[in-house]
């Protein structure tokens, strides 16, 4: 566990251990958005875009939110022509990390 500013980067090992399978399957079943605050994380000409969802965690002590983290490249929002892909479920969303606080 790493403590990351505004909550614990976790593994999804760590994530069932903290707040339960549960927690965590719901959190992987809910739509992500984009997250402007994580634009440009990896240096100025980065082009990895970073997605989450974010479910409330309830009768938990110590932890209120889990959050799980997606980092997508630019170039899977665009199809072998160059235009914008309109249906998103195209993209291969892979959860990089969780957060939990």
């Amino acid at each position: 566990m790493e403590y990351i500013g505004y909550g614990w980067k976790v593994t999804r090992e760590e994530a069932i251990e903290k707040v339960g399978i549960e927690a965590v399957e719901r959190v992987e079943a809910e739509n992500c958005e984009w997250n402007s605050g994580g634009g440009k994380m990896f240096g100025e000409h980065d082009t990895t875009q970073t997605w989450n969802s974010r479910i409330s965690i309830k009768n938990n002590e110590e932890y209120e939110a889990i959050y799980a983290i997606y980092f997508v490249e630019d170039e899977e929002f665009i199809d072998s022509d160059g235009d914008p892909i309109e249906d998103l479920s195209n993209i291969y969303w892979k959860i990089s990390h969780y957060v939990i606080y």
